[in-house]
């Protein structure tokens, strides 16, 4: 299976791949975020807006000045506006959780209304132990280039920012709601303590690793000011350590929750919390527009306007069985290719085996010249086109660039010639946030791209997703189809790059 798929890559070449169906086909505004009131840090209040239903964790204290807990559950109101019971919980104490059902008891304590004002604020009115209260909440940022939530119905598994409410749904009662911003996750963490007693731990700053996991201290405050008599800071700083947590993802649905906490290291595997249908909008988060990251880019165009020799990019490759791989391509500098000036890179195998791909600037496009393909040091295929596929540096947003060029793909070994046709259809859709290995890039192109090669009456179609930044390139595609060996899908990440300056 993996050898067919690298077969058609060797087909293709570097030509950037990208393209399938859109991460989000319907939009919905969404509420989701984590809030607070910059005057009154030391509590917090966490949304999950699905459907018609915003679902509040609430991070604060009790009468006794110690942490606690409350959900709320507001569903929207003809003005807009969510209304619904507020909950305290108790539940298994942490380390004894183990596979079933974490809270134990569920009491209601009063209720809460949420609106939401023009500048984007939040008023969170409630009524809890007989006394009324409304507290104006903002969006807590800390990055300069925060993300954007929006409603969809979509599946969320190519997601690179991971701002949502976790869980893991066999042990309900328990969950994480994270902050994603840049490379950092702000996470709280609601569970049970002694005796079943509901408690919340926070994770101020767990840094993006070098293999994509996020790590960093756990903080828990030892006491603060009870909910209803807050009017400044509600607890002390430094909130002190308590342990550490680590965050993994296999995919944007899916990770695991590795903690150290009072001497008791466990890993629990999480997923989104999800509580309404498949076609109810849920939350997506993203960056949209440009900032800092792993990669920075001047933000004006989707394909990097240079090609510096010495240029390099390392990429992981997982295919559709878990299987893994790697790829290094290498800008090796100006060439010959069947008498044109071009630009020639190496696209490098593991096992020695490479490709040479052939490109050339012309005004505002790129343009694929052909390749040649290596194996044990010795020349394999060669493709070449009569007209040359052209992609624009800077395409128009939601503009479709849908090109067939013919072309011919010799086998050197056999001394077999065929006439190809090549297809490329692209869209640029959006700008947003994705995290690979190689870093966090919060100004890359989502494209859409579909690619097809025809020859000897047979057609293989490859639909991509892609991420390009403006200055290193592809930073992650996900292309699915089927080939002769069945159905494929390869993603590929960038882990490493650098660009001579």
């Amino acid at each position: 299976m993996r050898r067919s798929i690298r077969s058609v890559r060797v087909l293709l070449l570097a030509a950037a791949m990208a393209a399938a169906a859109p991460l989000a086909a319907q939009e919905s505004t969404n509420y989701s975020y984590t809030w607070w009131n910059a005057a009154e840090p030391g509590w917090g209040y966490n949304l999950s807006h699905q459907g018609d239903l915003l679902y509040g964790t609430w991070y604060s204290y009790a009468e006794d000045g110690k942490p606690m807990f409350l959900t709320v559950e507001g569903l929207r109101n003809e003005d807009g506006s969510f209304s619904g019971p507020v909950y305290r919980v108790a539940g298994t104490p942490f380390q004894q959780i183990n596979g079933s059902q974490a809270f134990t008891a569920v009491t209601e304590v009063g209720s809460a209304q949420m609106s939401f004002a023009e500048d984007g604020s939040l008023d969170l009115t409630y009524t809890i132990d007989g006394t009324t209260q409304t507290r104006t909440l903002t969006r807590f940022t800390f990055s300069d280039n925060p993300p954007v939530c929006v409603g969809t119905t979509e599946s969320r598994a190519s997601a690179s920012n991971y701002s949502d409410l976790w869980w893991n749904p066999t042990e309900a009662g328990w969950g994480l709601t994270l902050s994603h911003q840049g490379d950092v996750i702000f996470v709280l963490w609601y569970t049970y303590g002694e005796g079943g007693r509901d408690q919340w731990i926070s994770a101020s700053t767990l840094v993006r690793q070098p293999d994509g996991s996020y790590t960093g201290a756990l903080q828990r405050p030892n006491s603060g000011t009870p909910l209803l008599q807050i009017a400044g800071a509600a607890t002390t700083f430094p909130v002190p350590e308590v342990g550490s947590a680590t965050l993994s993802f296999s995919d944007g649905e899916n990770g695991s929750f590795t903690y150290t906490l009072d001497g008791v290291t466990q890993t629990k595997a999480i997923t989104r919390f999800v509580a309404v249908g498949a076609d109810q909008p849920k939350p997506l988060c993203r960056v949209e527009e440009g900032g800092g990251g792993g990669g920075g880019g001047s933000g004006e165009g989707c394909f990097p306007d240079n090609m510096p020799t010495g240029k390099t990019l390392d990429y992981r490759l997982t295919y559709i069985d878990g299987a893994t791989a790697t790829e290094m391509v290498e800008v090796m500098g100006p060439a010959m290719f069947n008498g044109f000036s071009a630009i020639r890179s190496e696209q490098r195998q593991p096992n020695g085996d490479y490709n040479e791909i052939f490109q050339r600037y012309e005004g505002a496009n790129i343009q694929y010249l052909g390749d040649r393909s290596y194996t044990n040091n010795d020349l394999a295929a060669e493709t070449t086109f009569a007209a040359y596929p052209t992609k624009p540096i800077a395409p128009v947003l939601n503009t479709v660039y849908d090109e067939t060029y013919p072309g011919m793909s010799r086998l050197v070994p056999l001394g077999i010639t065929n006439a190809i046709t090549y297809r490329d259809s692209l869209v640029f859709r959006r700008r947003e946030s994705v995290t690979v290995p190689a870093g966090t890039f919060d100004n890359a192109c989502y494209v859409e791209r579909i690619i097809e090669i025809t020859s000897s009456g047979f057609t293989i179609r490859i639909d991509f997703e892609m991420w390009l930044d403006p200055e290193v390139g592809e930073v992650k595609s996900i292309g699915t189809g089927t080939s002769v060996a069945g159905p494929f899908r390869t993603t590929k990440e960038l882990t490493d790059f650098n660009i001579p300056q």
